[in-house]
C-alpha cells in the first residue's frame, strides 16, 4: 500500500482532516478544534467511496504516552459484519477489519469512533492504514491512502473564545436525516444528525423521544453519538437532539414525526371530565369554605 504524508501546520489543523485518494478517502472528524490536556477528544473515521465497496480491515494508530483510550464505538457503523470488531492490540493500536454483504454504494460512511484522552502536552501523531476492497466480485483493492495526521495538545482548555470574550455562542444548527431501511445500518429506521461548535467544541449530544409533545418533559435525556436508533421504528415519535458545547451553551435540534400519535377520543373526553370535576370540586370546597365563615 502507498503512503501518502500530509504536513499540517500544527497550530492550524481543523476539525476535518480529509487524506486524499484515487478511489476512497478516509476523513477524520474531530468533535471540537482544539485538543486539551485531560479533555477527552472524539474521533470519527469516515469513509467516503467512488467505487462500490464492501471490505475493509485497518488499525487506528496512537502514542500511549499522549494519549490513553477511553472508547471504542461501533455504534451506527456501515460495518455489517465485523469479522474482527474494533479492539485495542499492542497497547496502542485500534485494529478491525469487517464486511458489508450487499456493498456500499458511493457515499459518505461512518466505520468507527474513538475517544482518546490526551495525557500530556506537545505534538502527537495518530496514523490510519485502511484497506478497502470492490464490490466487483473480484475484490479489487480501491484503498486510500495511509492517513497521518499531527495533533497538537495545549495545556489547559480556555475558558474565553480565542476573540477574547467568554464563549456565549451555542454550537450551530443541527443537520438531520432520517433513512429508513437502510441496509448500513440493518434496515432500521436511524436519524443521522451534526453539528459543529466555533467557540470551545461540542462536548456532547443528548436526545430524548417522546410520543406526544404533551408529556416531553418527562421523557430521559440520554447520551448518543451522530447517528441514533428509533426506538419507535415507525418515525411517529418526537425526536430532541441536544447539543452541548465545553462552556455549557446549549443548542435544541428536533425531528417530527409525519404521522404522529394522537390520543385517543376516550382519553381526551377523561381528560376533559376530570379537568370539569377537580374544578366543581374546588368550587364546592370554597362555598362551603364561605359558608362556614358566616
Amino acid at each position: 500500500m502507498k503512503h501518502f504524508y500530509i504536513f499540517l501546520l500544527p497550530f492550524f489543523w481543523s476539525i476535518f482532516a480529509p487524506i486524499a485518494f484515487a478511489n476512497a478517502v478516509i476523513d477524520l472528524e474531530f468533535d471540537r478544534p482544539n485538543m486539551y490536556l485531560g479533555v477527552p477528544v472524539v474521533i470519527t473515521l469516515i469513509l467516503k467511496t467512488e467505487t462500490a465497496a464492501n471490505a475493509l480491515e485497518g488499525s487506528v494508530e496512537f502514542d500511549d504516552t499522549f494519549f490513553a483510550l477511553k472508547r471504542i464505538d461501533d455504534g451506527g457503523t456501515a460495518v455489517s459484519l465485523w469479522i474482527r470488531k474494533p479492539a485495542l492490540e499492542a497497547g496502542s493500536t485500534i485494529v478491525f477489519s469487517g464486511i458489508t454483504p450487499g456493498g456500499l454504494a458511493l457515499g459518505f460512511y461512518r466505520v468507527l469512533r474513538v475517544t482518546l484522552l490526551p495525557l500530556k502536552t506537545g505534538t502527537s501523531t495518530l496514523r490510519v492504514p485502511l484497506r478497502v476492497l470492490a464490490h466487483d466480485g473480484v475484490g479489487t483493492d480501491i484503498s486510500p491512502r495511509t492517513a497521518i495526521v499531527p495533533l497538537l495538545i495545549q495545556d489547559k482548555i480556555p475558558t474565553e473564545t480565542s476573540v477574547g470574550g467568554v464563549d456565549t455562542d451555542p454550537p450551530e444548527a443541527f443537520t438531520t436525516r432520517v433513512l429508513r431501511n437502510d441496509p448500513v445500518y440493518g434496515n432500521e429506521t436511524v436519524v443521522i444528525f451534526q453539528t459543529t461548535d466555533k467557540g470551545l467544541g461540542v462536548e456532547k449530544y443528548l436526545v430524548r423521544e417522546y410520543h406526544w409533545p404533551f408529556f416531553k418533559d418527562f421523557a430521559t435525556w440520554e447520551e448518543t453519538s451522530g447517528v441514533y436508533f428509533l426506538r419507535d421504528q415507525s418515525l411517529r415519535s418526537y425526536v430532541d437532539i441536544k447539543a452541548i458545547d465545553y462552556a455549557g451553551n446549549e443548542r435544541l435540534g428536533s425531528v417530527v414525526p409525519e404521522q404522529p400519535y394522537r390520543l385517543p377520543y376516550f382519553v381526551i373526553l377523561s381528560i376533559i371530565i376530570s379537568i370539569l370535576i377537580i374544578a366543581w370540586r374546588r368550587r364546592r370546597l370554597l362555598e362551603s369554605a364561605k359558608n362556614n365563615r358566616h
